[in-house]
């Protein structure tokens, strides 16, 4: 009886720790979906994606002596499907691998 009780209880934890997780990663996919409109409408373009000169006029913004041909390579590897754009989904995925990143490191 006491295992069933044990067993009734871990996978009330587990589901509630499932729930947990699923709420938060939403609630930090909705904060990014209003991150990447913010950027893709303040940068030239579509309004609705990031094109390559756009993405470069921004990070040479941010980092001026960066080189053009380093952000195209850059640009290229975070472009997944190869469209010439980066859209709302490539963008989340790329923070969260950023993201997921971060977090291996300032376990070490």
């Amino acid at each position: 009886l006491m295992n069933l009780v044990l067993a009734i209880v871990l996978y009330s934890y587990r589901s509630f720790l499932k729930d947990d997780y699923e709420y938060k990663l939403a609630k930090q996919n909705g904060s990014l979906v209003r991150v990447f409109s913010i950027v893709a409408k303040h940068i030239p373009g579509h309004g609705d994606r990031i094109e390559l000169h756009g993405f470069l006029r921004l990070f040479k913004t941010i980092f001026p002596h960066a080189r053009a041909d380093q952000l195209e390579t850059i640009f290229r590897h975070l472009d997944l499907d190869d469209s010439g754009h980066l859209d709302e989904g490539e963008f989340i995925e790329i923070c969260a691998t950023f993201q997921y990143h971060l977090q291996l490191l300032q376990r070490r």
